[in-house]
């Protein structure tokens, strides 16, 4: 992760109320619980596990554990202000700009990736057994002609194809709906 991204991410979550006690010994600082839990996303097997982390930033497992709760809380409550389908005007917009591209219509690119999970899952893990030999989720992301996101879903077992997860998603029930789409 760039500098730039750590300090928007950090712009992003740190006012956020989780980062806040009423007790007299203030919580660590927030960009120290942020690089915390980002040191834990960026690691997989071995090198997640708390032991690890636990030495390197010289801090107990419940603080390790509370630190990327945290994080997970602040960044969960920013995600319909940051990740969100646009509205009449940004759908024209975007439509415009994949027009001139050769795309009439297009509001959107979506495509499904795979995100590793660390070790089989206990229950259906055969499931999450993917085409690349990995235990992972699919995830579906759509993006706008400036490459943000505007949607994701996300939870399906790796063995599902894009497809099948993007028809499982919200949006595919929604794809009548006005307020998703304009005619054409």
């Amino acid at each position: 992760m760039s500098r730039d991204s750590f300090y928007c991410i950090l712009d992003l979550i740190g006012d956020h109320s989780v980062f806040h006690n009423n007790s007299p010994k203030p919580q660590v600082a927030v960009f120290v619980q942020l690089a915390v839990a980002l040191d834990r996303f960026g690691h997989e097997g071995n090198g997640a596990c708390l032991d690890r982390s636990m030495l390197l930033w010289g801090i107990s497992h419940g603080s390790m554990v509370n630190y990327t709760n945290r994080v997970m809380i602040a960044l969960e409550s920013c995600m319909g202000q940051e990740i969100a389908w646009p509205d009449r005007h940004g759908r024209a917009a975007i439509a415009e700009h994949f027009a001139a591209l050769g795309f009439p219509g297009c509001i959107g690119l979506v495509d499904g990736t795979l995100v590793k999970l660390s070790q089989r899952p206990r229950d259906d893990g055969e499931m999450y057994f993917d085409r690349k030999s990995n235990y992972s989720l699919n995830v579906q992301v759509i993006c706008d002609q400036h490459k943000r996101v505007i949607y994701f879903f996300a939870g399906m077992p790796g063995s599902c194809h894009d497809l099948t997860c993007l028809r499982r998603s919200g949006l595919w029930r929604r794809l009548d709906s006005a307020q998703l789409f304009d005619r054409g």
